[in-house]
């Protein structure tokens, strides 16, 4: 009986330190990880100017939240949706504002203009398909 009652101790422990480890990163995690750097915003008389000091492409967006709130962001490695490469510079013209100009025949009042940028990595979900990392923000016009 003293022994079954050891064994039971010793499995239960081993399981309990089995349970406490933590466990090993995701591929999607350590890409993340290694995606480090930054991405810079500024508004000029051309419009956008972005630069991707990360070690990875970036999708983008320069949009005016106040036109919509919700985005959809593209989750595909492909050049359509990365377009900005790491250490590369881009200037987006204002007509690639979403947003930022009303429909013709229509007035958007001054309160309803805002302008940031929306930036995220594409990253492998380790299940073989990809999904867009956290969607940064880089305020431009309050």
């Amino acid at each position: 009986m003293r022994r079954s009652t050891l064994c039971l101790l010793v499995g239960l422990l081993s399981a309990a330190a089995a349970c406490s480890r933590s466990p090993a990163a995701p591929p999607a995690d350590v890409a993340r990880d290694a995606a480090s750097g930054d991405v810079t915003a500024s508004l000029g008389a051309d419009g956008v100017t972005l630069v991707n000091g990360t070690s990875r492409g970036i999708a983008y967006a320069v949009w005016n939240p106040k036109w919509l709130g919700l985005m959809a962001v593209c989750e595909d490695p492909g050049p359509p949706c990365i377009r900005l490469a790491p250490g590369q510079s881009v200037v987006v013209p204002e007509s690639q504002f979403h947003g930022w100009n009303p429909p013709p025949g229509t007035e958007q009042p001054p309160e309803a203009r805002a302008l940031e940028v929306r930036w995220w990595h594409v990253l492998p979900n380790g299940a073989g398909g990809y999904d867009a990392s956290e969607v940064r923000v880089i305020p431009l016009v309050p």
